[in-house]
């Protein structure tokens, strides 16, 4: 049985004898140029701007603080009450009388300084 590379040595060494100065380049040597300005392009186009987009949202949630109008994942319109510095979570005040705990990384947008609407009455007129 063949090694499994054979056919590259066996290439290397057409190439190399037959080949005058001044003529075509190595066949393998094409296939790694292209493999490297293939690696550039992949760079390039896909993995910086995700890094960039990864640092600015890891940004947003790590600059959360009270008082901001943010948007769940769900879809929860809210206004952040507590940010658990320490930890993962914040509490988000959905109404009057509603908080909900959820995770930073459950946050989607945020709007800064949004105004919160001061704490209304109910039916009796309590507050």
């Amino acid at each position: 049985m063949a090694h499994p590379f054979s056919w590259l040595a066996l290439a290397a060494a057409e190439a190399a004898p037959s080949a005058p100065a001044g003529s075509q380049p190595n066949p393998i040597q094409m296939m790694v140029l292209w493999f490297a300005v293939i690696a550039v392009f992949f760079y390039l186009i896909i993995l910086r701007p995700q890094r960039r987009e990864q640092k600015s949202r890891q940004q947003l949630l790590d600059n959360l603080r009270k008082g901001d109008k943010v948007v769940t994942v769900g879809g929860v319109h809210g206004w952040i009450t507590e940010v658990d510095k320490g930890g993962k979570t914040v509490t988000v005040r959905v109404d009057t009388k509603t908080n909900l705990k959820v995770n930073r990384s459950a946050i989607s947008t945020v709007e800064r300084g949004g105004e919160e609407p001061a704490a209304t009455k109910d039916e009796n007129g309590k507050k």
